[in-house]
């Protein structure tokens, strides 16, 4: 797949992790700023990256 690949593995990391902090606010309104957008999501988000990567690449 190449770097395309990578690219649209990415983006559906990136779909996956504002569909969990989304639902996190739908649970608990008013905290997704003060949680989701802080440096534990921006690693989560990476991790799923990675993951992505590790799995479908090796």
């Amino acid at each position: 797949m190449g770097y395309f690949g990578l690219a649209v593995k990415g983006l559906y990391a990136g779909a996956a992790y504002m569909f969990i902090a989304m639902f996190l606010e739908m649970q608990f309104p008013g905290t997704l700023p003060a949680t989701a957008f802080q440096d534990v999501g921006i690693f989560f988000f990476l991790f799923l990256f990675v993951m992505e990567f590790i799995f479908d690449y090796t």
